[in-house]
């Protein structure tokens, strides 16, 4: 029985699949639940409303295969929607310093800063950022808040000197 489960779980999510209109919205889907092991799918959905959350996600896939200024634009898309949303800019920080822009990293390291003032990791992130353009006191003082956080952050102790 089990077997037959399995079978009539996939054809669901196939039916499913296939029912969704192309459309507007392009969203990155997991079939985790379905019991597809399978990496993300992008699916075209005009039902649903895309999420902050999901452009977010597709920013940080796109960012980590080294596509910095669709991943910025990802990020832009996800501010829009949550302007309070400390990740989004803390990531849109990552890929403009990908891209060299230190000074634009530093206004989106601040910004998540201002909305998660215990954001550990953008304060270390901007210490970096300062330290290559370098404003080194500024780097040490945001390697020390980072420390001052997370006395156990290693990564911050070892940046700092």
């Amino acid at each position: 029985m089990s077997r037959w489960k399995e079978m009539i779980d996939l054809k669901s999510v196939l039916v499913t699949i296939a029912s969704i209109s192309i459309g507007k919205f392009q969203r990155q889907r997991s079939f985790a639940n379905a019991g597809i092991n399978s990496e993300s799918h992008f699916v075209i959905a005009s039902e649903t409303q895309i999420t902050a959350e999901d452009f977010l996600q597709r920013g940080s896939l796109k960012g980590n295969k080294g596509d910095f200024w669709s991943a910025i634009e990802d990020y832009s898309q996800a501010i829009g929607l949550k302007p309070d949303y400390a990740d989004a800019y803390y990531n849109q920080g990552i890929a403009r310093s990908g891209l060299g822009d230190k000074k634009g990293a530093i206004e989106d390291y601040t910004q998540a800063i201002k909305l998660k003032p215990d954001y550990v990791e953008a304060y270390s992130n901007r210490g970096l950022a300062r330290s290559e353009l370098g404003d080194f006191w500024s780097a040490i003082e945001d390697y020390n808040e980072a420390i001052r956080l997370q006395p156990d952050y290693a990564w911050a102790y070892s940046s700092r000197g």
